[in-house]
């Protein structure tokens, strides 16, 4: 997980086709999963905050419940996908 992460402020692309968890309740517990054996094979919510992508980046979710989220007051639709938008 850390060098997926250690991988993408370098990145123009990415694209993640895989698993997603998403907590509606709570969106900052979502994450990725890499490996389905591994709990440390994640990514979470918390991971990505903390990435500064390259400018005009192009992230892909392809993700079960990738774009599941809570709908706040003047923010839309907090979930994974938030993390990216800059």
């Amino acid at each position: 997980a850390a060098a997926f992460v250690e991988a993408l402020p370098d990145a123009d692309l990415v694209h993640f086709a895989g698993h997603v968890v998403s907590d509606a309740s709570v969106p900052s517990r979502s994450r990725l999963l890499l490996s389905p054996r591994a709990s440390r094979a994640t990514v979470t919510f918390a991971d990505l905050r903390e990435v500064r992508l390259t400018p005009g980046a192009t992230v892909i979710l392809s993700a079960c419940d990738g774009a599941r989220g809570r709908v706040f007051t003047g923010e839309g639709a907090v979930g994974l996908p938030f993390v990216f938008l800059a």
